[in-house]
């Protein structure tokens, strides 16, 4: 959930700078951009950790599965 709403906050921001620049306040319009798409990096981040997270979860549990299959005849 924080990874989509990290996602959602840096696109809002996005459009958010690309519409100060139709309103050519250029200036502020590049900050904002720029924040927009530091926002989209942090969101990438957190969708990879947590992707990283699930996979060592799944082999956690595989393991434990088979330590469990062994045990019991």
């Amino acid at each position: 959930m924080l990874s989509a709403a990290a996602a959602v906050a840096g696109l809002s921001i996005i459009v958010a700078g690309i519409t100060l620049m139709f309103f050519d306040k250029a200036q502020p319009a590049y900050l904002t951009t720029a924040a927009g798409v530091l926002s989209e990096f942090i969101a990438a981040v957190f969708f990879y950790l947590y992707n990283k997270t699930i996979l060592s979860m799944s082999q956690y549990h595989q393991k434990l599965v088979i330590t469990q299959n062994i045990a019991l005849p």
